[in-house]
């Protein structure tokens, strides 16, 4: 479990490092009138990777071994590195930017989305028993709430150039689903709690357009 710890880690380092990467490259290389659009885009595939991956590892966990749940991102990792080689443009000028340190600690709030995605398939499986693989699948309306949202969101950013209203909106939504998440329990039915998983993460990643 120690080694298991500490390469976890590990690959948080790397896993954050490329979060924040992917935020730059799009502002670096996409003019700002469709900034928004992209956002939209890599929100929804990180919701979408948010549910696979429980759910596609909940089924090696149950049907194969746990430590296929590591192999499976290899290939995947190997695909990117070779996209990413091949089709990002490569940097011409370089400039020296202040760090925006308030907007880095504002940026921790949007760990709503994590810790949910990390607590709720814990809270399904030993509060309400269900397997890897089923709880996976109760995860489903959250990737649906993500997916439409973010998409949606940034559509409307590059079409009509104003923002602002997103994140107060998504904020405030976040904070009213995760405080009635707050209050699930084993008696909760199955609807009740994929409603408020859907609202709570549908408009979580939208703050980071």
């Amino acid at each position: 479990m120690s080694h298991l710890i500490i390469f976890r880690g590990v690959q948080g380092l790397g896993g954050g490092g490329l979060m924040v990467t992917t935020q730059a490259v799009v502002a670096d290389v996409v003019p700002p009138r469709a900034r928004g659009r992209y956002q939209g885009i890599f929100g929804a595939a990180f919701g979408f990777a948010s549910i696979a991956g429980p759910l596609v590892g909940g089924y090696f966990t149950t049907h194969w071994t746990w430590r296929g749940i590591f192999y499976i991102n290899l290939p995947v990792g190997i695909i990117a590195l070779v996209v990413l080689a091949v089709t990002l443009p490569a940097q011409s000028s370089y400039a020296r930017h202040a760090i925006d340190s308030i907007g880095a600690a504002v940026l921790a709030l949007t760990l709503a989305l994590i810790g949910s995605v990390t607590y709720l398939p814990v809270f399904l499986q030993i509060v309400k028993g269900l397997s890897p693989t089923e709880s996976g699948l109760r995860m489903v309306p959250l990737m649906g709430g993500t997916l439409m949202t973010s998409i949606l969101a940034g559509q409307l950013v590059s079409r009509t150039g104003k923002y602002k209203l997103f994140p107060i909106i998504g904020t405030t939504i976040v904070t009213i689903s995760l405080l009635l998440i707050s209050r699930m329990t084993a008696e909760t039915s199955t609807l009740a709690a994929s409603t408020l998983t859907s609202w709570g993460e549908e408009e979580s990643v939208t703050p980071g357009i």
